[in-house]
């Protein structure tokens, strides 16, 4: 298995390395990394933890981060969400595909936000989702999206 170093050090032009922190802790060394391997234009850091998305955004502001989010209160308004999004200075909300509907999506992307959703690996929600206009999709199925 390779380093994130070596892992990095692959990303070119053509392609995002889209990088999960789920601990808090390492947060500076997978920052130190990304510099190490100049791959800062090319880098997503994504998590559930605000205080990840915080502390990268500290660190360094110019590597884009998206915050995860599993479930939330179905009250909770996308306006709600994105001011939440805007506090912690990212512009990429990354859900559950099963909170998703086409209103919610546009209320999202109406604002400016980017959206991306996980883990979708039927082949009809992976075309609502495209629909909807969600911008990226996780899948343990990648080679299904041709047949959206």
């Amino acid at each position: 298995m390779p380093t994130l170093t070596e892992a990095l050090a692959c990303i070119g032009k053509e392609a995002i390395a889209v990088l999960e922190i789920k601990d808090p802790l390492i947060a500076e060394a997978v920052v130190a990394k990304i510099h190490k391997t100049d791959t800062l234009d090319f880098t997503v850091v994504i998590s559930f933890h605000t205080a990840v998305l915080q502390t990268i955004r500290a660190l360094e502001p110019r590597i884009a981060t998206g915050w995860l989010i599993g479930n939330h209160d179905q009250h909770m308004s996308p306006v709600r969400l994105c001011q939440q999004l805007g506090q912690l200075g990212s512009g990429l909300l990354n859900l559950n595909h099963l909170l998703i509907t086409a209103e919610f999506a546009y209320e999202i992307r109406r604002r400016g936000i980017a959206l991306w959703c996980w883990t979708v690996d039927d082949i009809a929600r992976m075309s609502e989702m495209q629909t909807f206009g969600v911008q990226g999709i996780t899948s343990n199925y990648p080679e299904r999206f041709p047949m959206v």
